[in-house]
């Protein structure tokens, strides 16, 4: 087995990092008055955007593992698949309107690009 793998690049890491932490400010700055209202905790709205950040990175972490030429390879198939995806929103029953958008999976009670409110 070749192990050839190079280090993560430092600077990409480092800026990335840094995007993350100025989220975090916004989400912070511009929901901790209605995280307090709703839910009585002022980093309600944090304590989720860094849970799906870590979730994030670990899953940025895995998927630099993998070799590219494995993404190549299926490429084409992730290409039809969002292609579909794209579709199958505009199907009555399937995809369904919010916002005034009919951008949104949903099946029953689960959706995807929803938020309960």
């Amino acid at each position: 087995m070749n192990n050839n793998r190079q280090a993560p690049d430092l600077w990409l890491l480092i800026c990335i990092m840094a995007l993350l932490a100025l989220g975090l400010v916004m989400v912070y700055s511009a929901g901790s008055v209605l995280a307090f209202h709703d839910h009585g905790d002022k980093f309600y709205f944090v304590k989720r955007q860094l849970f799906f950040a870590c979730l994030g990175l670990v899953s940025m972490y895995f998927t630099s593992k993998i070799d590219y030429r494995v993404w190549k390879k299926y490429s084409k198939l992730a290409l039809l698949v969002c292609f579909f995806l794209l579709v199958i929103v505009l199907i009555p029953g399937i995809g369904v309107v919010r916002g005034g958008a009919r951008s949104w999976l949903g099946i029953s009670s689960f959706g995807i690009q929803h938020r309960n409110s």
